[in-house]
């Protein structure tokens, strides 16, 4: 352990990734993360998803937009 104060975790969550062929192009990605060490893979992946942020923020709203139409019709279905 490193020594001094650690710094305060505020999110940690485990996601597995699975890759199709429609995802092969990401390949050498994964596999050059694979061997890095911890905090550098970390460091690496943060600078992917602070790069592509914006992209990702289009297909959330996406998601969060067919979540609400779900939860309309439910209601809607409810009074009919």
């Amino acid at each position: 352990m490193k020594p001094g104060p650690q710094p305060r975790l505020i999110y940690s969550k485990v996601q597995r990734i699975s890759l199709s062929e429609a995802e092969r192009d990401l390949l050498p990605f994964f596999e050059a993360l694979d061997k890095l060490p911890a905090g550098r893979r970390n460091a690496a992946l943060f600078a992917a998803i602070r790069g592509g942020q914006g992209a990702a923020e289009k297909e959330l709203g996406r998601i969060e937009s067919s979540r609400s139409s779900r939860v309309i019709d439910a209601l809607l279905d409810t009074f009919e």
